[in-house]
């Protein structure tokens, strides 16, 4: 009698946790999170741990502003060469 209440346990946690994917998995889909498929970009946290730094440090702001500049001069944007 355990090991069938032990299976049907295991068994019911397997079946819920496979639902909870499949729910994440359609929340991703429509873009309300990153679960498995995408990825969020590591920029994003790059750039927002510069913010921070530039606040805490006003003096190193040129790094930041620096950084930013070079990512609006991304090499094959804008006109095309002559």
């Amino acid at each position: 009698m355990k090991i069938l209440l032990a299976f049907l346990i295991i068994a019911s946690l397997s079946v819920l946790l496979w639902l909870a994917d499949r729910g994440l998995l359609k929340a991703e889909e429509r873009g309300w999170i990153y679960w498995r498929k995408k990825r969020g970009h590591s920029e994003r946290l790059g750039q927002a741990f510069l913010d921070l730094h530039s606040m805490l440090e006003p003096g190193n702001r040129h790094v930041l502003e620096e950084k930013r500049r070079e990512e609006s001069e991304k090499p094959g944007e804008g006109a095309p060469p002559d």
